[in-house]
């Protein structure tokens, strides 16, 4: 089974949000490079503005003040609507700046709904580049691909240097696996790599990528103040996990040290894996406000074996990032191991009908029928594997081979498939490896299989180095498998 862990876990992924969530976050609060666009003119024409408000000064700086993402835009939209006699255009740029529903608008849980409802937002103001990139949202959350790049890419062209359309596009083509897309983005252009968000997005987009890491060689972990230390966080953070590849350990550990100490959501993230998976020793002095993000607090839950508190934020993730398929594949990975397997099914299912469904997904929802017993439901999704086996780890498609084989009674085939996922597994951590193998162990016990006393030494000597719940519950679910087999054979059953 697959709990969604891959390679994107190293990098500090941007999150997705809402134009408006995006503001309360406080990540389009710092003005980065934008005073090189609109200067000091705009200060001098706010205070001619205090001086002498008027609708058409009010109205053009509220157009400057919104793509700026300036404190000012909120002091701005209510003049406007104060006194609307502008433009319907200027006047709902206003409500958007404030966070009024538009004028008609309905509230619906449904994408398709929510869609029209923009849609015609999109047509009133259709150079507003936050609507497109919402737009552009609540397309790839009902799985609607091509429109879903198209809206970003409109966004984008209508705001070339603005972060939040910018790191909204590169969060999009991660989420496709565009890598390569998202790191054409910043080619070339040293200007938007001046912004700290953007930097910290381009670093990550060329590690997933395998290309040439814009960062600088050396980067300073001071910062001048708390706030200046939080729009900088996750470019430390990104920094220090390049040192860490690079294995300048002691760098990038004074570098992490740094970016824990005012993180954004995204760090938060980023640094519960790290200090979870790769620097443990951290663990303690990171001392991380794990509220800040629902994907952290999911997996501490599960770390920690509190299942009530896991299945709570992974709804919240899901809230989150409703275009994501990741809290699903963590969730349907959580109730394998608890054998609960309707539930996995049952996950694998509201996903599909969102359009959520990748490989890994797949792949626990196969597992599921497996050992459900129904090998020809398991066989007609399996086929559908195979055609997208490219896209998933080795380990993990050797692995489900093996226990359909086992299934099937094939245990020679079934074994040898489950020894070839081990070999992979093993060439990226001890830690993959020993899940593969106590999952070997489990499917043998499971499908009446024997099991050697030298691979139940290997059991022990694992039980006595777990710490983590996970490979925890599997032990007990080994246990529990293994007992059921000694019963069959004291009561004659097996041979």
């Amino acid at each position: 089974m697959i709990d969604g862990g891959t390679k994107e876990n190293r990098f500090v992924i941007p999150r997705w949000l809402t134009y408006k969530a995006a503001q309360a976050s406080g990540e389009l609060a710092m003005p980065a490079n934008r005073n090189i666009v609109f200067g000091n003119s705009f200060a001098r024409q706010f205070a001619v503005f205090h001086a002498n408000p008027t609708q058409a000064l009010a109205a053009e700086l509220l157009g400057i003040a919104f793509l700026d993402h300036r404190p000012e835009g909120t002091e701005l939209a209510k003049f406007v609507l104060q006194n609307p006699a502008v433009r319907e255009p200027t006047v709902e740029l206003a409500r958007t700046v404030i966070g009024i529903t538009p004028q008609g608008a309905k509230k619906d849980s449904g994408f398709a709904a929510q869609i029209r409802l923009l849609k015609l937002d999109v047509r009133r103001l259709p150079k507003n580049p936050m609507k497109w990139v919402d737009l552009g949202r609540l397309y790839a959350a009902s799985g609607q691909v091509p429109p879903a790049l198209r809206a970003l890419r409109v966004a984008v062209a209508l705001a070339p240097t603005d972060r939040f359309c910018l790191r909204a596009l590169c969060r999009f083509y991660f989420h496709i696996g565009d890598y390569a897309a998202a790191c054409e983005m910043f080619e070339g252009k040293s200007d938007l790599l001046g912004d700290p968000w953007l930097l910290a997005s381009a670093a990550s987009a060329a590690g997933l990528a395998e290309k040439p890491s814009p960062l600088p060689r050396k980067l300073s972990v001071e910062s001048t103040s708390p706030i200046k230390a939080f729009h900088r966080s996750e470019l430390l953070e990104a920094f220090g996990v390049a040192e860490l590849e690079n294995g300048k350990d002691r760098v990038a550990r004074r570098t992490l040290r740094a970016a824990w100490l005012q993180p954004s959501a995204n760090v938060v993230t980023h640094a519960q894996w790290v200090t979870s998976h790769v620097l443990p020793g951290l663990r303690d002095e990171a001392r991380l406000d794990l509220s800040l993000s629902f994907q952290a607090s999911a997996h501490e839950s599960l770390e920690n074996g509190n299942i009530r508190g896991l299945e709570h934020f992974l709804q919240l993730w899901k809230q989150e990032e409703p275009y994501s398929e990741i809290p699903y594949i963590l969730e349907s990975y959580v109730y394998s191991i608890f054998e609960e397997f309707d539930k996995v099914i049952t996950t694998y299912d509201t996903a599909r009908t969102q359009g959520l469904v990748g490989p890994l997904l797949l792949n626990n929802c196969v597992v599921a029928l497996i050992c459900k017993g129904d090998l020809a439901a398991a066989g007609e999704l399996f086929h559908q594997e195979i055609n997208h086996s490219y896209a998933l780890p080795l380990h993990t498609f050797k692995a489900t081979s093996g226990l359909f084989e086992l299934a099937a009674g094939r245990n020679a085939a079934g074994i040898a498939l489950y020894d070839e996922a081990e070999e992979a597994a093993d060439r990226e951590s001890g830690e993959v490896s020993n899940h593969v193998f106590l999952n070997k162990i489990l499917a043998m016990y499971r499908f009446n299989y024997g099991v050697e006393k030298k691979l139940t030494k290997r059991v022990d000597s694992i039980r006595e180095k777990a710490t983590r719940f996970p490979v925890k519950q599997l032990l007990r679910n080994i246990d529990a498998w293994s007992a059921k087999r000694h019963k069959k054979q004291v009561a004659g059953d097996l041979r």
